[in-house]
């Protein structure tokens, strides 16, 4: 084979690769801001039961579910998703036991070891059961199964939550901010289009640890509005004399060496300081407190510049970048382009607003059919002694539509009923049904034209 013929055939497969792998692994769809791994662990909790306001399972059995019928890569793989999930800055996963932490994550116990069930956040806001019902859905990989495509997520995770992911040539990094921000400008965004300058006065960042941005405010609205940008974190600190206390600090600063990377962690590297007499780890749980004692005999100026010193240690710039999927309903096509914070959520609302009507229109349709069914049973209780003549009819069927001027599918749900169940006294709770029907599909035909509505008073 000549040699340029292996070039081609080298760059075609590796660009098929590279979409494969950014499309499959490396990106987050912008409607649930989830991966395929993600995904799929999430949904094989949930066909599990395994929801918030229930009991723990091992986690080794979400792993073995997941890798047996979901995503057949291997459970070390699956394992660390599920890890990150319970360690967002907005779990996705419940953990129980030892599940690592943002800063060491590779110090969580094997999956035999630990428990887990959804987060409330996941169960409410990525998995409830109407809007699961309007989603499309796909053969898993041995046709054996169904999987959706997308999550119906009534906020929109990516921003919520954030991600990372690198693959061929493309890398993302979108940062994470507090639900509440998020819901605030959402709310926003389904009345006017949101701009990169309402996401600098409403977006609150969140990190699992915290940190406070410091950037200066053209940094951040350039970020906003091109999609990628390095902003700078410091730590929140306390001071009382010659004690410092740090609450926070910012993402992907490392408290302590690790195997991975011995190298000093910021503690180690403040310990060294001359002007400081002593550091203590004060960490219980959750909890994140260190405290900096320095030398008492330090005068105020060499005071100050030990704290500005401490400060900048434990000060990163992360390099931000937005990028998105978009799986087409099918499953198979999916769409992978750089993106910004603003346009991510002007079209998440856009998207959010098909999804509320499509639901609506569904639970109307699922009342309407209550309705037609409730009201024949009045028609039938009121009509009980033709019903029992037509029991002596050679063809009941005919003999009811024409009795009752009702069509034979109508006819056949009444034949079909005991004349037992059509006494006179059941007639009031069908009538109490019916009223119920009528006032839901009134509110649903409410809502349908004016979704952005519910959609609020529900988030």
């Amino acid at each position: 084979m000549e040699i340029q013929k292996l070039v081609d055939l080298a760059e075609e497969n590796i660009i098929i690769y590279g979409q494969e792998v950014i499309s499959q692994r490396a990106l987050s769809d912008y409607r649930d801001g989830l991966k395929p791994i993600h995904r799929r662990i999430l949904w094989a909790m949930y066909k599990m039961g395994m929801h918030h306001s229930g009991g723990f399972k091992k986690s080794a059995r979400v792993e073995g579910e997941v890798v047996g019928k979901y995503h057949p890569h291997g459970t070390e793989a699956c394992y660390g998703s599920m890890v990150t999930m319970a360690n967002l800055p907005t779990r996705l996963i419940h953990p129980e036991g030892n599940w690592g932490d943002a800063e060491n994550p590779k110090s969580f116990a094997a999956s035999r070891y630990t428990l887990c069930k959804l987060s409330e956040y996941a169960d409410k806001y990525l998995l409830d059961p109407d809007y699961l019902a309007v989603i499309p859905y796909v053969k898993t990989y041995d046709s054996e199964n169904e999987e959706p495509v997308y999550l119906p997520a009534k906020l929109p995770n990516l921003i919520v939550n954030g991600t990372e992911g690198i693959a061929v040539a493309v890398s993302c990094y979108i940062p994470s901010f507090t639900p509440e921000s998020v819901k605030e400008i959402v709310k926003l965004g389904f009345k006017n289009t949101i701009t990169a300058k309402d996401c600098t006065k409403i977006l609150k960042f969140k990190f699992p640890y915290g940190g406070i941005i410091i950037s200066e405010e053209d940094d951040i609205l350039k970020f906003f509005e091109e999609g990628k940008g390095s902003l700078t974190f410091s730590p929140k600190v306390t001071i009382k004399g010659n004690e410092i206390f740090i609450n926070e600090v910012p993402p992907r600063l490392r408290i302590n060496p690790t195997k991975q990377n011995p190298s000093p962690g910021f503690l180690e590297k403040i310990a060294l300081l001359k002007e400081v007499r002593k550091m203590e780890d004060l960490r219980e749980g959750e909890k994140l407190e260190f405290k900096v004692v320095l030398s008492a005999s330090l005068q105020n100026s060499e005071r100050a510049a030990a704290i500005k010193e401490i400060r900048k240690i434990i000060t990163v710039s992360l390099p931000f970048q937005t990028k998105v999927t978009i799986r087409k309903d099918n499953g198979e096509e999916v769409l992978f382009k750089s993106s910004t914070i603003p346009s991510i959520l002007n079209n998440w609302c856009k998207w959010r607003i098909k999804i509320e009507v499509k639901v609506l229109e569904r639970l109307k349709k699922i009342e309407e059919e209550k309705l037609d069914k409730n009201e024949l049973m009045v028609l039938a209780i009121e009509n009980r002694e033709i019903i029992k003549i037509s029991q002596d009819e050679n063809d009941p069927i005919t003999y009811l539509m024409g009795k009752l001027d009702i069509d034979e599918t109508q006819c056949k749900f009444i034949y079909s009923k005991s004349l037992s169940s059509l006494h006179i006294s059941e007639k009031q709770g069908y009538l109490n049904k019916i009223k119920e029907s009528k006032k839901k599909i009134k509110d649903y035909n409410y809502f349908i034209e004016n979704p952005v509505e519910r959609i609020v008073g529900n988030l």
